[in-house]
């Protein structure tokens, strides 16, 4: 029963307030509108439609139709388009065809007309002798196939070099590339564009360098691996072009000039850690390393064709450095990894692009892994036809500089790597979200209408790329909004370094440590490594930067025993396995 506060009196029924009349439901609403390019204007081809629906009802289907041709139907979330092959120069117009159900089930029509110009007259095709006119076989060693180097046509690169030779996209600005990976080699078709001042060798143990020492200033990759890896994702991206020898890279002359290598070793005899993944991408961004130097420029691309040997819980070493690197601004491209299951860290990350790789045919290459993190795909090839590559051979003077056939998602990171170099050309202040966003809306899409979990948004077209660049918040980072407070969740699975125990896939003769105190400076970091030293009678601890330190442990130590000691000690947060990455290639055939 209800009582009138403050009173005695018997209580009054209350009468219900009379209803508002229902509002009169509105019926759909659709704006169709032609996607303008910052960069390109009227030379994008194909051009992007966009449009909105107002409406409460639901959304059952969405077609478009292309100058009145046939209706092609696309899902029913899509709110963009952009035809599958590029159009004649002149007027086209898409009309979208809207079906809902609801108040006001039916159909409702909108279309938007646009231009398309024509490019300027095209650019010589490169001499390069692996980049051979269409229909010529090239002439290139070991990796002679009939179709060259096809990847570059499949991006659709002639048609951006002929932009930027014709002078519609202007001049663009310097842009250094980092390639995280075995160091490198003084290629003659790679060396003026190597910048190997600013290189470093991260590769913390001298017995997996290979080259005598821990780390040091020198990138130099002294082949302990014997793939010569970092040497030919690197001439992937920026190898010279027009220069009558060897392969193409990703830039027309002077414009490659201006993609600039820095070389950054963290993978010696065994592959890479964790720790040294890290040191290496914090270095490469500009941030606090172990080496106490940062290069001269910071990278804005950074490029990780490397894979986890073994799938484990999530990362945290890794995924602390990747969103540090994110948020200074540097976009990291990942390759899948070769293993054709789900795709593996450093991929799994949000705070990187996943890439993975597709074949001469235009279908998923059968060793790529995939998945819902797949970012956007590019070519990587197979064995039977692979991707001309630089390389390294046995012999001595110009007999040691080679050509050789590559593929996996190694090589398609790389071809991402590329663009994005040359986009952020024209743009410095492209982000990782941002660039996400641009391979969706310029990708060409593949498998079933829409996004999927093999091809995720489609093909990298590097000419659309240049097409889509207005319409995106400047400011989109690469965290994961859900983990507001800390670095973005992956899709590892969950867990701690101790539920992966006996630490499978991860270096046996190292942990990683992260301090209770995070804020210490270098003295007292060296000074905290040399009481854990002394406590648990390891080999070495470094003195680490951001929080965590390496530890190494004396030959013949008991590793779990050594971890449960640190897991203990009342100065350590946490220990982790010093996880291992391999290069994201199979073996490549000569």
């Amino acid at each position: 029963m209800a009582v009138a506060l403050g009173s005695c009196a018997e209580p009054v029924a209350m009468r219900p307030f009379p209803s508002e009349p229902a509002e009169p439901a509105e019926p759909p609403v659709l704006i169709v509108s032609v996607h303008r390019s910052a960069l390109l204007g009227e030379y994008a081809n194909p051009p992007l439609w966009k449009w909105t629906v107002d409406t409460a009802d639901q959304i059952d289907a969405v077609q478009v139709s292309v100058n009145g041709g046939p209706y092609r139907s696309l899902h029913a979330a899509a709110r963009s388009f952009r035809p599958p092959r590029p159009l004649a120069p002149g007027v086209h117009r898409l009309t979208v065809r809207v079906t809902t159900s609801g108040a006001f089930a039916g159909t409702v029509e909108g279309e938007a007309a646009g231009r398309v110009a024509a490019l300027p007259a095209p650019v010589p095709v490169p001499d390069d002798p692996c980049y051979p006119a269409a229909g010529v076989r090239p002439a290139c060693g070991g990796a002679a196939t009939a179709a060259g180097q096809w990847p570059l046509r499949h991006l659709r690169l002639p048609e951006l070099w002929q932009a930027l030779d014709g002078g519609v996209l202007g001049e663009p600005g310097p842009v250094v590339v980092a390639v995280l990976d075995t160091g490198y080699a003084s290629h003659p078709d790679l060396a003026s564009n190597l910048d190997t001042a600013a290189g470093y060798d991260f590769v913390s143990h001298a017995s997996a360098a290979g080259d005598g020492d821990g780390i040091d200033p020198d990138a130099t990759d002294p082949g302990t691996g014997g793939s010569w890896h970092g040497t030919t994702i690197a001439g992937v991206i920026a190898a010279r072009t027009g220069n009558g020898a060897g392969v193409a890279g990703m830039g027309w002359p002077w414009a490659g000039s201006r993609i600039t290598i820095m070389p950054v070793r963290i993978a010696g005899r065994f592959g890479a850690t964790s720790y040294d993944v890290a040191q290496g991408l914090r270095y490469a961004a500009g941030l606090a390393n172990d080496s106490g130097e940062v290069p001269p420029v910071p990278a804005k691309i950074i490029n990780l064709s490397l894979a986890e040997a073994v799938p484990g819980p999530r990362d945290e070493v890794l995924e602390e450095a990747l969103h540090a690197v994110a948020a200074a601004g540097a976009i990291v491209v990942a390759a899948a990894g070769n293993h054709g299951s789900a795709v593996r860290a450093p991929a799994t990350s949000p705070n990187t692009l996943a890439v993975g790789s597709v074949t001469l045919a235009g279908t998923l290459a059968d060793e790529s892994n995939f998945g819902p993190r797949i970012d956007v795909v590019a070519p990587g090839g197979t064995e039977s036809v692979g991707v001309p590559a630089l390389g390294v051979g046995a012999g001595a003077g110009p007999a040691r500089w080679i050509v050789r056939s590559d593929h996996g998602t190694s090589i398609a990171a790389a071809h991402v790597s590329g663009v994005l170099a040359l986009l952020a050309g024209f743009d410095r202040s492209l982000t990782l979200g941002a660039a996400r966003a641009l391979l969706a809306d310029a990708a060409i899409d593949l498998g079933p209408p829409g996004r999927d979990d093999r091809y995720g948004p489609g093909l990298l077209d590097a000419f659309a790329l240049f097409g889509v660049t207005r319409g995106h918040p400047p400011a989109l980072g690469g965290r994961d909004p859900a983990a507001a407070g800390g670095p973005a969740g992956g899709s590892s699975a969950p867990g701690s370094a101790a539920a992966a125990r006996p630490g499978r896939g991860a270096d046996p003769h190292a942990l990683i440590v992260r301090y209770r105190h995070r804020g210490m400076n270098y003295a007292a970091r060296t000074a905290a490594g040399e009481l854990l030293r002394a406590r648990h009678a390891v080999a070495r601890v470094e003195a680490g930067a951001a929080g965590f330190a390496l530890v190494q442990l004396q030959d013949g130590e008991d590793r779990e025993r050594v971890q449960a000691r640190l897991e203990a000690d009342p100065a350590v947060a946490a220990v982790y396995d010093n996880r291992i990455y391999l290069p994201a290639v199979p073996p490549p055939t000569q």
